[in-house]
């Protein structure tokens, strides 16, 4: 993002005026580098403070939009971001787990179960052998619990 400062024809026309003694604050220096890249009328330039104005980008479908730089952040705010916790079973699967269709329903829901039948009837209708293979999520239960038990 580029900074916008308010500077009149008069301001750029004033050279900057300073001693070997006196030092040029980064503040100053930075204006006069803006102005010196403002007076070379170089396209490149004029193409990269236009997009620098752009914050984002937004999908085709206008559901989606994308930063173009990334937001800043500390160190810090990223080491609070560690999970501090052991990896293994959680305490949530523990106390529902009790076989294994319920170790099933932990990981899958039923929009996900749902998802897994239609998916297995479609490629069931493309059996080799011309057979239509319907699947329901009684079969689909009956075949985790052969698989696994």
């Amino acid at each position: 993002m580029a900074n916008c400062i308010n500077v009149s024809h008069a301001d750029i026309a004033k050279p900057i005026e300073a001693s070997d003694s006196e030092e040029v604050s980064e503040y100053e220096n930075h204006i006069s580098n803006e102005i010196e890249r403002e007076r070379s009328g170089n396209d490149f330039d004029t193409n990269n403070q236009q997009m620098n104005y752009k914050k984002s980008i937004q999908s085709k479908n206008r559901e989606i939009k994308r930063k173009l730089y990334p937001l800043p952040h500390s160190s810090q705010s990223t080491a609070a971001k560690i999970l501090k916790t052991t990896p293994g079973v959680t305490r949530y699967a523990t106390e529902r787990v009790t076989d294994v269709k319920s170790a099933f329903e932990v990981v899958f829901n039923s929009a996900i179960e749902n998802e897994i039948i239609k998916m297995t009837n479609i490629e069931g209708e493309n059996d080799i052998y011309g057979k239509s293979r319907k699947i329901s999520k009684v079969k689909l239960y009956k075949h985790i619990l052969d698989y696994y038990c």
